[in-house]
């Protein structure tokens, strides 16, 4: 839904928090790896208020009912790295940088991630490996590794 000008808020709506809040209970049982993936941050604080996602709360109060794996998201065109209570502990939240940036604009010039999930259930390690342009070259380079802990 279009927002008033000035603003780039987001909301995933009563249905789609009901959808997933019925959905995360049952993957977890099966020994899915749950990946939450959308385009507001749901850290506060990650983006003003004026760019927030609106029924965050609610979708923070899922998480930590319910939990996930992993949760990953947009919109703040800089890379953040955060985590939110879940049932069992905390669930990593990763965003990354916009992918189109370049050298000289207002944010961190392109970025992306490679996230590697162990297969196994018991083996719930991440892996980030962030690609993005060199300062010097202005070819694509990786940036750094690291690894995640999975609630």
């Amino acid at each position: 839904m279009p927002t008033a000008p000035w603003l780039a808020t987001g909301r995933l709506g009563e249905g789609q928090l009901a959808r997933l809040a019925k959905l995360l209970p049952g993957l977890a049982a099966s020994g899915h790896f749950r990946v939450v993936m959308l385009h507001h941050p749901p850290v506060p604080g990650v983006v003003s208020t004026r760019k927030s996602l609106e029924d965050g709360e609610a979708l923070r109060n899922i998480l930590a009912t319910h939990g996930a794996e992993l949760v990953l998201h947009g919109h703040a065109h800089e890379a953040a790295l955060g985590a939110l209570p879940g049932p069992t502990g905390l669930v990593p939240v990763l965003g990354v940088p916009s992918a189109s940036a370049t050298h000289g604009g207002r944010h961190p010039p392109a970025r992306w991630h490679e996230i590697e999930i162990g297969e196994a259930p018991e083996d719930r390690q991440v892996w980030i490996t962030a690609r993005g342009l060199s300062a010097l070259t202005g070819a694509f380079e990786t940036l750094g590794r690291y690894r995640l802990t999975a609630a």
